[in-house]
């Protein structure tokens, strides 16, 4: 009987760490279950978006977004929607700290570990979309 507990017990450990080391999947889109955490983690939310809109319709957009808001448990990547190229995103500050863009399938992803439980702050500069100018 010993042997099986200590079975069980090894079993139960190498699952535990199989599946804290398992990356979530990130897909495009915003699914209803990504929805569903949103809302069960983030309240307060506040965007403050600023455009430069050039002169000439060849001329990029420089763009930057200030999103504040309260984050209830900080153990999860957050994914912002962000769907453009790669090279559109500059700059990313989390709570005034500059971080390594971090961008998949249509959401750039902040670690958690650049969040704090409570009132939390990103910046992002970005070139913004010119489809609409032309």
């Amino acid at each position: 009987m010993q042997l099986i507990g200590r079975i069980f017990f090894l079993i139960l450990i190498a699952n535990l760490l199989w599946n804290c080391g398992a990356k979530k999947e990130i897909i495009p889109g915003t699914s209803f279950e990504l929805a569903g955490e949103r809302k069960e983690t983030i309240s307060n939310l506040q965007y403050a978006l600023f455009f430069d809109i050039p002169a000439s319709q060849k001329d990029s957009i420089k763009a930057n977004v200030t999103i504040r808001f309260d984050l209830k448990n900080t153990t999860d990547i957050l994914q912002l929607d962000f769907n453009a190229p790669d090279e559109n995103i500059k700059k990313i500050k989390v709570n005034n700290v500059s971080i390594a863009i971090a961008h998949e399938n249509e959401h750039i992803l902040i670690d958690e570990k650049f969040l704090v439980e409570g009132a939390n702050s990103i910046n992002i500069e970005f070139i913004a979309g010119e489809n609409a100018l032309n």
